[in-house]
């Protein structure tokens, strides 16, 4: 099975996906590992939406990951 990333938009194999929700809209989306792991690294230096319950994007990132399983 073919889909594309969600992240750079290139052709993706079964094998080398990964389904969670995209660091950039907050959606559920298909992406390669390592742009999925290149997005996280980039979410960490940035602010989040709610400074006020949340350190950084990140930390955010992980807050609605952990909400959605």
């Amino acid at each position: 099975m073919m889909s594309k990333c969600a992240l750079c938009g290139d052709k993706i194999e079964i094998v080398q996906e990964v389904e969670t929700i995209n660091p950039e809209t907050f959606r559920r989306a298909t992406m390669h590992h390592w742009c999925l792991v290149t997005a996280l690294d980039e979410l960490s230096g940035q602010r989040a939406s709610d400074p006020v319950n949340y350190s950084n994007r990140l930390d955010e990132y992980n807050a609605r990951l952990a909400a959605s399983e």
